[in-house]
């Protein structure tokens, strides 16, 4: 985890490394060789960078989309940025420009709802990587409760267990940094 969130802080253009993490957690569980074809629900299983690049060298201008690296970008957005076929798998132009997308889907939703801006934005982003927005939405904060979790159990080692230190559950949206949809809310009326 140190050397993902050295990545993303040196790398990225969010600040809010929970947020960053929990988006490439729901894309792509942090894959950096990741590589999905559109329209087909699983990703192409690589073990390391020439492999993924020769795919993407067979298929990149194929009809199919092709979503690629930790944060599943699409190949259709980075050919606007000229990226050549090596720099598509480098973890930190992928952290750099999936970070600079979801921060301007986060200002594209401030200006609708300040409100569920964060809801918002990676619901747009799960539309952006191919998937659906609800699925990804609730994929992402099951990596937010998964780091809390994970959090509050290595700061819990050193010290007795308390209420403030017990694991989370979804249904208690008052620990995660991101709005819930409502939804998934348990105090909704639906």
């Amino acid at each position: 985890m140190e050397v993902l969130l050295s990545l993303i802080l040196s790398c990225g253009y969010l600040a809010d490394t929970e947020t960053v993490t929990a988006v490439m957690d729901a894309a792509t569980k942090r894959n950096p060789y990741y590589v999905r074809v559109a329209n087909q629900p699983n990703p192409m299983i690589f073990q390391t960078n020439e492999e993924a690049i020769t795919f993407v060298q067979q298929h990149r201008y194929d009809q199919h989309m092709l979503y690629i690296g930790p944060f599943s970008l699409p190949v259709s957005y980075l050919n606007t940025v000229n990226v050549s076929d090596e720099m598509l798998f480098d973890a930190c132009l992928n952290i750099a420009w999936g970070t600079d997308k979801l921060e301007e889907l986060f200002s594209e939703c401030r200006t609708e709802s300040q409100d569920q801006a964060t809801t918002c934005a990676i619901k747009k982003y799960g539309t952006f990587i191919g998937r659906d927005p609800e699925t990804f939405l609730n994929r992402t904060i099951l990596s937010f409760a998964a780091q809390k979790r994970s959090n509050e159990a290595n700061s819990s080692i050193d010290r007795p267990s308390s209420p403030e230190s017990s694991p989370i559950f979804l249904n208690d949206s008052s620990h995660l940094p991101i709005t819930i949809a409502p939804h998934l809310s348990t105090n909704s009326s639906n």
